[in-house]
């Protein structure tokens, strides 16, 4: 039996987004799976953190995985510092470009940043993807994409490291 969310009263505002679900839980405690259609689920996204929220009859967990936020950024300036809850940026920049990684202790391990030439013209104008203080992506400060459409994926593993696939 396949349990589909319901979207029930959505509320909004700047920095966080309440939905109530009819969703399939599992107890957090006792890691027991049930599911109630009667029952609602409040999920707060909280957009600025980066952080979802489920809440259900006066107990509250954030999701062990498999729930993201992806955040587009459109980059037009020639240098922009990435920020913890963006995930794709795409760049359009028409000069040389740098974007510069927050630092790796300040978002969360596994946080994967796709980043990608959108203005076909990084073999003109390279796009450089740089390190805060002593983090490194695979040994060394920057990456840089210099090739028309090209993109880099990049992922936070922890400890001052960043590593592309």
């Amino acid at each position: 039996m396949s349990v589909h969310p319901k979207p029930c009263n959505a509320v909004f505002n700047h920095a966080t987004t309440i939905l109530a679900l009819s969703i399939p839980f599992i107890n957090p405690t006792s890691g027991t799976h049930y599911i109630n259609p009667n029952k609602k689920a409040y999920v707060a996204f909280d957009i600025i953190n980066n952080q979802i929220i489920i809440s259900n009859d006066h107990v509250t967990w954030e999701p062990a995985g498999g729930l993201s936020i992806l955040h587009r950024t459109n980059v037009t300036n020639s240098t922009y510092n990435i920020l913890s809850f963006d995930t794709i940026l795409g760049v359009v920049c028409t000069e040389p470009t740098e974007l510069t990684l927050p630092s790796s202790n300040v978002v969360a391990i596994g946080k994967i940043y796709y980043i990608k030439d959108e203005g076909d013209n990084a073999s003109t104008n390279n796009i450089t993807i740089s390190t805060t203080g002593e983090d490194v992506i695979e040994g060394i400060t920057n990456k840089i994409i210099n090739s028309n459409y090209g993109s880099l994926k990049i992922y936070n593993a922890g400890n001052g490291n960043w590593f592309c696939f």
